[in-house]
């Protein structure tokens, strides 16, 4: 069973990240709210969440957007700088997308193997492994 705040909320107009976003250190919540605004039906929606990195700040928003109007994404006013709270599109402690970080997801490299064996692993046979002993 999946306990509800495992999930971002946007109930009374309000948006929350998940726990396990809100868990991260350089997620805080800021006193001040922004609105964000569906562009489809002008739906506004206050964010008070904070992605602050490398020295810039930007406001969290659902990464799923609107779903009544086919996910649109919900954009803040002119000027500010805006990201979606999907956990593996944040940073980690690597400095990296924690979806790209070999450390933080380790089957981003063997994603990359796969990838680079064309699409599946190759294995060496044993009876080459043991020639010449």
């Amino acid at each position: 069973h999946i306990n509800k705040s495992q999930y971002g909320s946007t109930s009374d107009g309000t948006y929350t990240p998940s726990e396990r976003v809100r868990d991260l250190p350089w997620v805080v919540e800021q006193a001040d709210s922004m609105v964000l605004t569906c562009p489809n039906c002008f739906q506004t929606l206050r964010s008070r969440w904070r992605l602050l990195v490398k020295g810039a700040s930007f406001v969290l928003r659902p990464d799923n957007g609107h779903t009544s109007c086919d996910r649109a994404q919900y954009l803040p006013p002119a000027g500010e700088k805006s990201v979606g709270d999907k956990f593996f599109n944040l940073p980690c402690e690597h400095r990296r997308t924690r979806g790209d970080c070999v450390l933080c997801a380790p089957s981003v490299e063997s994603a990359r193997r796969r990838t680079q064996l064309g699409g599946h692993k190759r294995l060496r046979s044993h009876s080459n492994d043991c020639e010449g002993t």
